[in-house]
């Protein structure tokens, strides 16, 4: 009898955790889209815009590419992913970003206070101008990410830190 209830316990937590993994209360998002609310976001498939894909416009925002690759076609410029001025606390994780008629990601303007983003796992390549530009943006972590084959790799005005990225034939 008791073993039974234990099976019992066992698969419903294993059941719950399932649940629980599968949904997270996360956003799916499956093209071209501006994120103007707090919260987790997956994206669910590759993206191909035709001028800038991802438009973080909130704070505490996480963006997870989910191993899949965001990219543009055409000639407008474009931006893959720009994080709107004075938003924080910004994590944008696990993916490519690639093929941007101007930047891969994009942080503009000038914040007077540190803003907490951290870009992690990414790999970002054959951007035209910057793979990842940060204007003037203190409190930043760029961790994991491999960005090769721009005019500028990196261009980050502002103190951050960098951790265990390469950096190559920009």
């Amino acid at each position: 009898m008791q073993s039974k209830i234990k099976s019992l316990i066992l698969v419903g937590s294993f059941l719950l955790s399932a649940v629980a993994y599968a949904d997270e209360g996360r956003i799916d998002i499956t093209g071209p889209t501006t994120i103007s609310a707090p919260g987790s976001y997956i994206v669910v498939k590759d993206i191909v815009a035709t001028s800038s894909a991802i438009r973080i416009e909130s704070s505490n925002v996480k963006l997870d590419l989910n191993g899949f690759t965001v990219s543009q076609t055409g000639a407008n410029l474009a931006d893959g992913i720009v994080i709107y001025p004075e938003h924080k606390n910004i994590e944008v994780i696990n993916g490519t970003i690639t093929g941007f008629t101007r930047h891969g990601l994009f942080v503009p303007g000038e914040s007077r206070q540190g803003r907490n983003i951290k870009l992690s796992n990414l790999r970002v390549s054959d951007n035209a101008s910057t793979g990842l530009r940060l204007e003037s943006n203190a409190g930043f972590i760029i961790e994991d990410c491999l960005v090769s084959s721009h005019v500028l790799g990196i261009y980050a005005n502002g103190a951050g830190l960098l951790l265990n990225s390469l950096i190559t034939d920009n």
